[in-house]
């Protein structure tokens, strides 16, 4: 049986973790064990007793674990460069060195014709992101594979690349455990209970674990989790294929990030082969989803155009993860206008890995009452 502990009054979340002691802190259950949860209790870690709750048996076991780990600072809107680019910081700060958590193989955005691209210049150049356009010659020498492809110009950006996303989450776990929090795997969490219009706590299999206040990370779920407590949020799960091909020679692990902004399709290199997305969005209930053959289909389709050599290769396995979206395609973080104690941080699209703990810090700033810029770019209430 889940541990039962008392409710909080009518006193405002942060105004309660100001006045709490080390030995008797506030206490925040986050549901959801993905870059979101994990990143929202190491926001927190120091201002409340964290509890994270997790359906799967391990943490990142869906869509923060199953994506192509490809940190990229330079994104559309502007606000996702500028978290990505604090997501950066946070991650050094996490394991202590940038060389632990990425390889900085660089990413070379590509299209067609530079007007594609611009937009992305002009972001880059406002949140200094370091970048550089490159010609048709140019960038068929960085990048051999895109040869007899119709890609004609590109930028460059060399503080991107792959992230490693394992130790990310064992640095993550780690910290919050050293903070005092707890990180719980194979709990379902059924329902957000809610009394007199605040939140008293979550139902699980075990019981009634009551909290203080509970951030819905939970992914593709978040939506379900919302309607569950009267709050909900117009959140959508997509499907996402990656796929794993044997290209022939191979691609060195040195060779940057391909990402074709026009198609959206993108590679790189990983063990002696070459993982893919056709960059698919195919709406879907929340679910563990399976690879669908059309998704090959698709890829081998735009990787024709853009890449023939890796296009030709064989597949060696592809698989499917769930990317959770709002209408606006921004990040969900704050408090629920509607339920008071009630927090989001979902709606992290493909952002996960390259912004997840900068979204983190803009939540805990909700959390603590205290401003930050894009808090009314990120607001629930935004919906209305």
């Amino acid at each position: 049986m889940l541990v039962a502990l008392a409710s909080t009054t009518q006193t405002g979340l942060h105004c309660l973790l100001s006045q709490s002691s080390v030995s008797a802190r506030v206490r925040i259950a986050v549901i959801g064990g993905g870059i979101a949860g994990l990143g929202a209790a190491f926001a927190l870690r120091r201002a409340a007793k964290i509890i994270v709750l997790e359906r799967a048996p391990q943490v990142f076991a869906h869509a923060s674990g199953k994506n192509a780990a490809i940190y990229r600072p330079l994104e559309l809107p502007l606000p996702i460069t500028q978290l990505a680019r604090a997501n950066a910081s946070l991650l050094d700060e996490l394991v202590g060195d940038r060389a632990a958590w990425l390889r900085a193989c660089g990413l070379l955005l590509v299209a067609r014709s530079p007007g594609v691209l611009a937009p992305l210049a002009i972001a880059g150049t406002a949140a200094g992101i370091d970048h550089a356009w490159l010609g048709s010659e140019e960038l068929r020498r960085r990048a051999p594979s895109l040869a007899g492809g119709e890609a004609r110009t590109a930028l460059s950006v060399p503080g991107a690349g792959v992230i490693d996303g394992h130790g990310v989450a064992m640095a993550l776990v780690s910290h919050i455990r050293a903070a005092g929090g707890e990180v719980r795997t194979g709990v379902d969490v059924e329902r957000i209970c809610v009394s007199a219009g605040r939140v008293t706590g979550v139902l699980c299999a075990g019981g009634v674990l009551a909290a203080d206040a509970v951030i819905i990370a939970g992914g593709a779920y978040a939506r379900a989790l919302g309607e569950s407590c009267g709050a909900p949020l117009p959140l959508e799960p997509f499907i996402r294929h990656l796929v794993l091909l044997d290209v022939v020679p191979a691609l060195p692990e040195s060779a940057p990030v391909v990402w074709d902004v026009e198609q959206g399709v993108y590679f790189r290199p990983e063990s002696a082969a070459v993982l893919a997305s056709p960059g698919d969005r195919v709406p879907s209930p929340p679910c563990d989803p399976t690879a669908r053959p059309e998704a090959l289909v698709m890829l081998a389709d735009k990787l024709a155009t853009l890449a023939p050599l890796v296009g030709r290769a064989g597949v060696r396995r592809s698989w499917a993860c769930l990317r959770t979206f709002a209408p606006d395609g921004l990040p969900v973080a704050g408090a629920d206008h509607r339920v008071r104690g009630l927090f989001w941080l979902a709606g992290l699209g493909g952002y996960g890995l390259s912004a997840g703990l900068g979204i983190a810090e803009v939540l805990a700033a909700t959390v603590m009452g205290d401003d930050h810029a894009l808090l009314g770019d990120l607001s629930p209430a935004r919906f209305g």
